[in-house]
């Protein structure tokens, strides 16, 4: 019998996704501000997803977070900086974040959203 697989390393990262999309507290901060978008994302064997904010867009420096299960571990990493269309930015990827599990590093994203 066929079956369909979802890579453990980016059911992680879709994991990650769900929890922002299921925020009350997101979705009642961004309500009637702009779009923060959520795309796909892949850095060699780091598949993922990008969170952009587009709400404060300038053309020049706006934030996205680069999601995924990092490349040596099983831990969450993600990397803020500059948005990069389906890779990541050479600034983010100077600043990661670690986190044990995909509910730590919504919250973390949920938090640098709304601040």
């Amino acid at each position: 019998m066929a079956r369909i697989r979802l890579s453990e390393s980016f059911a992680r990262s879709l994991a990650v996704m769900h929890k922002l999309l299921s925020s009350e507290r997101l979705q009642n901060e961004i309500s009637g501000e702009g779009t923060v978008y959520i795309e796909a994302y892949q850095n060699g064997r780091e598949q993922g997803i990008t969170v952009w904010d587009a709400r404060h867009m300038n053309g020049i420096n706006d934030v996205a977070y680069f999601v995924s299960e990092h490349r040596n571990s099983d831990s969450i990493v993600v990397y803020k900086g500059r948005y990069s269309m389906q890779s990541i930015s050479e600034d983010a990827y100077k600043h990661s974040n670690s986190f044990g599990d995909p509910e730590e590093a919504a919250e973390w994203i949920i938090d640098e959203l709304i601040k």
